[in-house]
């Protein structure tokens, strides 16, 4: 005999539970996933005998990105218009409500994808769920050959921090958003190929993030790093298989950097005071990643002299994994450290990540520019970059060049070249 439910007993039930009592399946055997990103775009595709709208192309770069890549169950979407208005704000004048619909539509009559009932979300509105059919992956994926190639991320080319708006009237905003125009478009009419391994784990990288933007900290003088690709989070000897325009790559690396640069705010060499082979980070009791940890940490923010051995165990946690060892004392490694650069020893813990970063980042930004002008596509790690082998030695050149224009007095050495 059926149990009868009072309003209140329904209205404290989970969107799970009430799923199960409506006699849906929960989909508590498949993986959940994002709602649509509508800023993803599949490029160059045009297929007529469905749909030839925007929206069709971004139906279509979700489903694959999210489903066949990441190994998701399904992507969320919203088919109410006032929901959509409300989340999709950036985009409405770009999609229309309702060209999404009838393309949903649409690609659910061909049999195409199938929707799922939706769910409300603490974000609001509620999110149709949409999942593709063998037919889609039959007639759309593999008739017209679609991989990860065929994606790109767009974003935002600026992000200045939670409390400005970012005036693009302003002319050191336009000349940045330029620059990252240019170099975001050779970027895309790259042909830029991961390793098997990269594409086998697609579900760890978002491969559709190929573009860059710059991060600052509430100012265009604090930090403005650039962030978004997914090689920026592989591993390096991933990043080494990469090809680009099917030619192997090399990646240069400055060593020491931000140690280099605090000797250049004080306009030293830190040649003159260490061996210029000699790494900045070696102390030869102590673990060289740890080393670099601990410096990092305490030139940052709410980073003190007191709390320094709680914020870099927390880092050599993650660092050193398996070998991390209990009870190091970060705080004597760091005081090694400043004796042996007792020149800038005392510039230690004193809140300058910010200002080490934007100095990073004008460095990258005369390195991007100087071989986007030749055409040479590079990919950004931070303080790394990586080229066709070919063009080692315009990457080379340019790296030393973007020192010496910025007036920095210490260079850093560059590992990786020449070629061994």
């Amino acid at each position: 005999m059926f149990k009868r439910f009072s309003t209140e007993d329904i209205r404290l039930l989970s969107d799970r539970e009430i799923m199960i009592l409506i006699g849906q399946d929960p989909g508590d055997h498949i993986l959940d996933s994002r709602k649509v990103d509508y800023e993803l775009r599949l490029l160059n595709l045009n297929i007529q005998e469905i749909d030839s709208t925007l929206s069709s192309e971004i139906l279509i770069a979700n489903l694959y990105n999210s489903i066949i890549l990441k190994k998701k169950a399904f992507i969320y979407c919203e088919m109410n218009p006032g929901d959509f208005t409300r989340i999709n704000k950036s985009l409405i004048e770009r999609i229309k409500f309702r060209e999404w619909q009838s393309t949903v539509f649409s690609f659910e009559k061909a049999g195409y994808i199938e929707r799922i009932r939706g769910r409300y979300y603490s974000t609001g509105g509620i999110y149709t769920r949409i999942k593709p059919t063998e037919k889609f992956k039959k007639e759309i994926i593999t008739k017209y050959n679609i991989n990860y190639k065929n994606l790109i991320q767009h974003h935002k080319l600026i992000d200045i921090g939670t409390r400005k708006k970012v005036n693009k009237s302003a002319k050191r905003v336009f000349d940045i958003e330029r620059r990252l125009k240019k170099y975001n478009q050779l970027l895309i009419d790259t042909d830029i190929s991961f390793p098997p391994n990269i594409i086998d784990n697609s579900n760890r990288y978002n491969l559709a993030c190929r573009t860059y933007k710059r991060v600052f900290n509430n100012s265009f003088v604090k930090n403005g790093r650039f962030y978004g690709p997914c090689w920026q989070s592989m591993p390096k000897k991933d990043r080494a298989e990469i090809l680009i325009n099917g030619e192997r790559v090399i990646e240069l690396d400055y060593e020491g950097m931000f140690i280099n640069l605090l000797y250049s705010i004080r306009n030293l060499n830190m040649s003159n005071f260490i061996s210029k082979n000699e790494d900045p980070y070696d102390l030869k009791e102590y673990n060289r990643k740890i080393v670099k940890a601990a410096f990092t940490a305490c030139v940052n923010k709410k980073c003190n002299k007191k709390n320094i051995n709680f914020v870099v165990a927390g880092l050599a946690k993650k660092i050193l994994k398996d070998n991390f060892v209990k009870g190091v004392n970060y705080r004597k490694i760091l005081e090694l450290l400043s004796f042996k650069h007792s020149k800038i020893g005392d510039m230690f813990y004193q809140d300058l990540g910010d200002d080490l970063c934007f100095m990073e980042s004008r460095v990258t930004d005369l390195i991007l520019n100087s071989l986007t002008k030749k055409y040479i596509p590079v990919l950004a790690i931070h303080d790394s970059f990586i080229v066709p082998v070919s063009k080692s030695t315009e990457l080379y050149n340019s790296m030393i060049n973007a020192f010496n224009t910025l007036g920095y007095t210490s260079l850093p050495n560059i590992k990786g070249y020449p070629i061994a």
